[in-house]
């Protein structure tokens, strides 16, 4: 029998602040939400074993501080991912503005050999909040046809729509980039801990 092939395979997650990149990776790793708003202070991430073929997967996903004086901290773990997932609020207008922003500045700190071909994922969070979307999935579907067909998913870390579909098509993505290379081991770096800010009712993060 063949040996299981194992894989560690880096995400990053993208977007402005309060889109809600942390409560999207705690809905898919933990099954967790929390109407209080905690900004995410630097990076760190979150693993979930996986299974694909003869593979064992550790999809291992960063989390970003969406702010701009974060931005420096951020672009040393844009580096070796498989794939980035790029995050908006559908009722926030101005976080879809941005996503060609971070997806410039992914490609421009990470350089990946595809260059503007590297794969990316958006999420488009909130759509439980059906009274006050403002972005149409027209305009989403435009926005990933016009960059070679991104996947985009329309999602909700409160509800959990379409938040475990989305997170098993970024690990199949990640996992066709390096299937046919040799067995990946990382070097055993710790991360810059999430710090979090005192909890705070605030705009709900979903």
């Amino acid at each position: 029998m063949e040996p299981q092939k194992k894989f560690i395979l880096k995400v990053i997650l993208l977007g402005d602040s309060s889109v809600g990149k942390t409560s999207l990776l705690n809905k898919y790793i933990k099954n967790d939400f929390s109407l209080h708003y905690k900004a995410t202070i630097g990076a760190d991430f979150l693993t979930k074993q996986l299974q694909r073929e003869n593979s064992l997967i550790n999809l291992q996903i960063w989390d970003t501080a969406g702010t701009e004086r974060y931005h420096s901290i951020g672009t040393g773990f844009y580096r070796n991912c498989e794939c980035c997932v790029l995050v908006c609020d559908l009722t926030n207008t101005e976080s879809f503005k941005s996503v060609e922003f971070w997806r410039k500045e992914f490609i421009k700190n990470a350089n990946p050999q595809e260059g503007d071909k590297f794969p990316f994922v958006l999420f488009a969070n909130k759509n439980d909040m059906v009274s006050d979307i403002k972005i149409t999935e027209d305009e989403i579907k435009s926005f990933c046809s016009a960059h070679n067909d991104i996947p985009y998913f329309m999602v909700s870390a409160k509800e959990g729509n379409g938040v475990e579909e989305g997170f098993n098509k970024i690990c199949d993505i990640a996992y066709k980039r390096v299937s046919d290379r040799e067995d990946i081991v990382l070097p055993d770096v710790k991360p810059l801990h999430i710090q979090q800010l005192p909890e705070q009712k605030s705009k709900c993060p979903c």
